[in-house]
């Protein structure tokens, strides 16, 4: 009984492990006129900020070469609710929302080790066509070499290199079976957690 209540601290102990230390970029772009780069760094935690999002008015798309690793739709405009008073009795008698375009908008995209560009795009919503707002070198956060097509320079090769670009499509399921992998592991810990705390009761 004590050997088996061990093997589910570890267990849970293995999976924390597994899921922390999430590592992003934080980037901050200044939107008053247009989209700017104010800031951009890296951030260890213990879970991730990151969302992939299937809507909005802009995406980001981050690259290794001219290969596609993830993506995420994003708007530069937010929402304040608001409530409005009736100036007879000054009771409260309605409100709403409102859109505000934001001054400053924050992205937290996942790290990759061998990412060496992160592009902004405008969706046209009449065409949905993309059009390039602004390029961001992170060539100096990459880990490894980006492999250059005719260089002669050595370089580590990592999946996402030698793989063709991915698709948005492609990308939503990996992101998509993350999150389910990540969902079982926390059912089979539960489920090993009852099974010991019935255990105990019955042969307690």
């Amino acid at each position: 009984m004590k050997n088996y209540a061990i093997l589910i601290i570890c267990l849970i102990v293995l999976s924390t492990s597994a899921l922390a230390a999430v590592t992003e970029y934080k980037v901050t772009l200044d939107t008053v006129d247009e989209i700017v780069l104010t800031d951009i760094q890296i951030e260890i935690k213990d879970f991730p900020d990151f969302r992939t999002d299937y809507s909005g008015e802009y995406v980001w798309r981050i690259y290794s070469g001219d290969n596609f690793l993830n993506f995420s739709y994003f708007d530069i405009e937010g929402v304040i609710l608001y409530d409005s008073v009736n100036p007879e009795t000054g009771e409260i008698d309605g409100g709403g929302e409102l859109p505000v375009k934001l001054d400053e908008v924050e992205l937290y995209i996942p790290y990759y080790a061998n990412a060496d560009r992160i592009a902004i795009f405008k969706i046209n919503e009449s065409t949905t066509e993309k059009t390039e707002v602004l390029g961001i070198d992170i060539s100096d956060f990459a880990k490894e070499k980006i492999v250059v097509e005719g260089s002669e320079e050595d370089s580590e090769e990592t999946p996402e290199q030698t793989q063709p670009g991915t698709t948005e499509e492609e990308t939503t399921e990996k992101n998509d079976r993350t999150e389910t992998y990540t969902i079982i592991v926390f059912i089979i810990l539960l489920v090993l957690v009852i099974l010991h705390f019935a255990i105990e009761k019955k042969h307690g």
